[in-house]
Formats: structure tokens, sequence, C-alpha cells
């Protein structure tokens, strides 16, 4: 959109006055280091980093979590979101974007640095992990984004990232019954969807990690003497990515040569029943199957995984749209809680200047203007991001 004119001398003394706040920052300076790893507390506070698609193809190819794709994809596009999927291709349109990026939240670098501190102070192995919770479109997922970037760029820990747990159990996808139509129902190719990123981004460390054949079975996963070849295996045969599944659980728990992050979003979707059906004889459909009898899920529902890793912790998120919008996260005894706020004032403004900056709203952020927005949107940032087209 075409820039607006400059501002009228009672907007200029309106942002003269809002300037020498205590809660504000020069709208030049919304721009902290590219490396997230260098981001510290107070100084990068409502701030931006940078995020190209060289940056999430390296350290999030397992995609976005939540609508981050979808705004990134509607700035590049007159405010047009994409009208299905997650926004996965936001890169093909983000050469419009000047400056695509992620706002620095406080409860965001609390995370990080109280994971930096369990793994200086070797606490991994006494600690379960966080849990990460609030209203819809406060920025859950988005928080998990910045940590997953932050954790891959320090290039210290092995993460396994799941920004989408809810999609293990809307019903949609190929499966498999153990046996029968009912029981135990078995989810190759998700399975596989897990590990081909999870390969990508943390090949070199899983190729460390070795391990003794198991001599009860001589399949290739049984079979397979590191971490990175538990993996490989379900990936090369569909049929055993299940017992890959199992394994690569069972062996992420033993791991010590490296911290071990675990990031999930939607988090709560995995702790009850799934929208797939059992079926009994003469295929007439039956009771929805419980995650707990699918072998996916119930790998990474609840905290167990944080409690039996002997050097990680889990991050995860609840999901509060969709079908388990309602569902609580697990209150396994030992995880940290975070209630995810709004957006404070000063991020109101970092984030109307970012749009203005990337062409998505058309006028500058005159403080009359961004105060009656952080009003009206509540401080939401997923309400924000819709309401600022509109500027």
């Amino acid at each position: 959109p075409a820039r607006a004119n400059a501002l009228s001398p009672e907007e200029e003394e309106q942002l003269r006055k809002f300037k020498e706040s205590t809660d504000y920052r020069s709208l030049d300076d919304i721009w902290a280091a590219k490396d997230s790893s260098h981001h510290v507390p107070e100084k990068d506070f409502a701030r931006f980093f940078d995020l190209n698609q060289e940056s999430v193809d390296t350290l999030i190819p397992e995609g976005l979590a939540g609508d981050m794709a979808k705004e990134l994809a509607s700035m590049a596009s007159g405010g047009k979101e994409p009208t299905s999927g997650r926004g996965d291709k936001w890169h093909e349109v983000t050469p419009l974007l000047t400056r695509p990026g992620v706002l620095i939240r406080a409860d965001a670098l609390n995370v990080i640095n109280t994971l930096k501190h369990w793994k200086e102070s070797k606490e991994l192995n006494k600690e379960v992990g966080i849990a990460v919770d609030g209203f819809w479109g406060t920025g859950k997922s988005t928080l998990l984004n910045h940590v997953v970037h932050w954790a891959r760029s320090s290039k210290d820990w092995l993460v396994v990232f799941v920004p989408a747990a809810g999609a293990w159990t809307n019903g949609d996808g190929l499966f498999d019954w153990e046996t029968g139509y009912s029981g135990t129902l078995l989810q190759h190719n998700f399975c596989q969807k897990l590990f081909a990123p999870i390969v990508k981004a943390n090949e070199e460390k899983l190729a460390q990690i070795t391990l003794t054949p198991e001599k009860e079975d001589t399949g290739a996963v049984s079979q397979a003497d590191t971490l990175l070849g538990v993996l490989m295996a379900g990936l090369q045969y569909r049929s055993q990515a299940t017992l890959a599944l199992t394994r690569f659980r069972k062996e992420l728990c033993k791991v010590t040569q490296f911290p071990v992050l675990v990031v999930i979003d939607e988090h709560n979707f995995l702790n009850g029943f799934s929208d797939y059906n059992e079926y009994a004889k003469d295929y007439v459909r039956g009771k929805k199957v419980h995650c707990k009898n699918m072998p996916l899920p119930s790998a990474f529902s609840g905290f167990d995984l944080g409690k039996e890793m002997a050097n990680g912790v889990m991050v995860t998120a609840a999901g509060r749209s969709g079908r388990c919008s309602h569902v609580a996260l697990s209150e396994d005894v030992g995880q940290h809680k975070i209630k995810l706020p709004p957006l404070t004032p000063m991020e109101t403004v970092a984030m109307m200047q970012y749009y203005y900056d990337n062409g998505y709203s058309e006028n500058p952020p005159a403080a009359k203007v961004v105060d009656q927005l952080h009003f009206v949107t509540g401080g939401i940032p997923r309400i924000l991001h819709r309401t600022a087209w509109h500027y």
C-alpha cells in the first residue's frame, strides 16, 4: 500500500509525548540481533529478529507452529490469508515483505533463559518441562517457534519439534489396525513425517548416539546401531515406522551426550479421544479411538517423556482453537506452567511499526491510534494482525 502523508502537528506532538513515556522505545530500534541465540532480557524485549525462509528451512524444517506462516503470507499479499493449509508456502510471497520477523516477548526469553540455566547447572535430569497456556491468539505457538529457533541456532540441543500434534488425532491420513478393525491404531505415515525433519535438523547429533542392537529381533530397526539408524530404518520401511517410533522414544530417554528438548504444540489434543473410529463386523462404525490406543500420540502425551529423559525436558503449549480446544493440558506433577498474557503497550507499538515497515498497514503508528488499537484488540496478537491491515 502507498505510504500516508506526514503526521499532522497534533499527531507529531502526541507521538513526541508518547516517546517520552516509560514504556516506549525508538521506533527505529525494533530489530535485535539476527542470531536468536544472542538475545538478552530487557535489552531485546519488544524487538524483532529476522525470520527468512533459509533460516526456517534449516532450523525449523517441520514448518512453523500455529498461524505464523499464514500471517507472513497475508502480510505479503495484501491481507489475504491462505484459504487452506497452514500457510507453509509463505516464502513464495515473502520477497514482497521488507523484512519478515518474530516479536521477542518477555515470556519467550524467560523460557529460553530457564532452559539455559537448567543446562548449564546440569539440572535437566531433575526437571520435567514447561507448559504454556493462554487464550486463543495470544502467541503460544509463536513462543514455541522462537524457542525452537533459539535452541537449534545455539547448536547445543537435540530438538524434537511437533508443530501440529492435533493432526495426529483428527481422523485424516493413512492408518493400519494392529489386529482387525479395532484396538491399537498404527499411523506409520505420520511417524515417517515426524522422522524426516528430525533427521534433517539433527543428523550429526543422531549419528553420534550409538546403540546396542536388540538381540531378540533381526529387523532393521532393532539392529540399528545409532539413533540416526533407527529413524532411517523407519523412513525406509513403512511397516516398521511405528516400531522405530517406540525404539526412538526409549533410546531418547537414555541420551546424555546432548541436552534434549522436545517441543510440542497442541499438546492437549493428545490427551483424549481422537476422530478415528473403530469398526465392528460388517464395517459398522463403532466408538472413537482413544489416544492411549494410538502409539504415536501416546508416546508424547502428558509429561511422562519429560520425567523419563536422563538429560532432557519438554516445552509444550495448548491448542485453544478447534476440536480439543476445551481439553486441559496434563496436570503432571513437576512441569512449570506459564499463562501467556496479551501484548504490552510497548509490544503493540513495536508490532504496528513492524507492520508499517513491511507495507502491511498504510499509516505510521501514531500514538493515539496505537492506544486505540491496543484497547480494541485487547492486546491479542492474532486480532491485532487482522485489525492492522485496515489501519
